[in-house]
């Protein structure tokens, strides 16, 4: 180990690249704020006694798992500030828990996935029964399913906290210290390091990855178009009602237009809040998965490719984007109900 050497501020750097470390330094701290003063706000509405109901309980723990997840991320986005990347202390403490920072960062956007997947059933069973929708559950009832969301989620992305493996070497006289860290499903590591770790465990690496790919964006992605859908068919059902059409009739022609024209709106509305919470979690869930899939098909190697980097960057941060703006879509209908 060459302790005498000294490594430039550029080689110091724990950001990726230039790209990287312009959305964590300019664009993370904008939607960083507005993320958790929204989530606060949203929360002072949510937990206020005469606003508590099932829905609104899950719309408040998907709130404090978004201010989780953002709080998770914030150690990232200060350590590609220069001032901090090159202080000894501040390195130490980021290197030494940066996996199980980026664990609890994945296991938080996962459980978020699920709580709104919860909520859209939720949503679908109100919209198909009156009854369900003014019945609430007992406290136990919604413990049970969020600690149940929480430890599934917790193991499906636990492959993130020991799916690495890091080499720590102090230099410049014991003055700073580096980290390079390999996953432990490649089958080899650059510097002909051997990767110590058996078979066995390099399988269950690869085997997480393609789960959590399909179990939290391409799952997700086909459950909440299916649930989405099912909730416009309802909708329209309910409006064509044979029941609904003889209470029109027998009313003027003018207050049965009006009537048609406010449940179409309606109609028109939410369906307008389908295609952008569907198309949303698209947009932003998508990338992260295919980036996952193609850093596997690639056997895991460290990349060399600052384009592939700047992918990877931009698509982690579209799912920063989802869940400052999850609460929004999904809050509009539930709310009051």
């Amino acid at each position: 180990m060459a302790v005498k050497m000294c490594l430039s501020e550029e080689q110091m750097r724990l950001g990726g690249t230039s790209f990287e470390s312009w959305l964590y330094r300019y664009l993370f701290p904008p939607v960083f704020a507005v993320g958790l003063i929204g989530n606060i706000a949203n929360l002072c509405v949510l937990l206020s006694p005469k606003m508590r109901n099932r829905a609104n309980n899950l719309l408040s723990a998907l709130a404090f798992v978004d201010m989780a997840f953002l709080l998770a991320m914030l150690p990232h986005s200060l350590a590609n500030y220069t001032d901090l990347a090159t202080n000894y202390y501040f390195r130490l403490a980021y290197l030494w828990s940066k996996l199980n920072v980026n664990w609890v960062a994945n296991w938080l956007s996962a459980a978020a996935v699920w709580i709104v997947l919860a909520v859209c059933v939720d949503r679908n069973m109100g919209v198909k029964s009156p009854l369900y929708s003014r019945k609430d559950w007992a406290s136990g009832r919604m413990v049970v399913l969020l600690v149940l969301i929480c430890a599934f989620t917790g193991l499906l992305t636990s492959y993130n906290f020991f799916g690495y493996h890091c080499f720590r070497t102090y230099l410049c006289q014991n003055t700073q210290l580096y980290s390079v860290c390999y996953s432990i499903a490649s089958e080899s590591w650059r510097g002909n390091r051997t990767n110590p770790y058996s078979h066995g465990i390099r399988e269950y690496v690869k085997v997480s990855i393609v789960a959590n790919v399909l179990l939290v964006v391409a799952f997700p992605i086909f459950a909440l178009i299916a649930l989405n859908t099912a909730l416009l068919r309802e909708l329209r059902k309910q409006i064509n009602h044979p029941l609904l059409q003889h209470k029109h009739s027998v009313s003027s022609r003018k207050r049965s237009s009006s009537t048609v024209s406010i449940d179409r709106s309606q109609e028109l509305k939410v369906a307008i809040t389908v295609c952008a919470i569907v198309g949303c979690f698209i947009l932003t869930q998508g990338p992260s998965g295919v980036i996952l899939v193609w850093h596997l098909a690639s056997g895991s190697t460290p990349t060399t490719s600052p384009f592939f980097y700047n992918l990877r960057s931009a698509a982690n941060f579209l799912v920063i984007f989802y869940y400052i703006h999850v609460l929004k879509y999904h809050g509009k209908d539930s709310v009051h109900g």
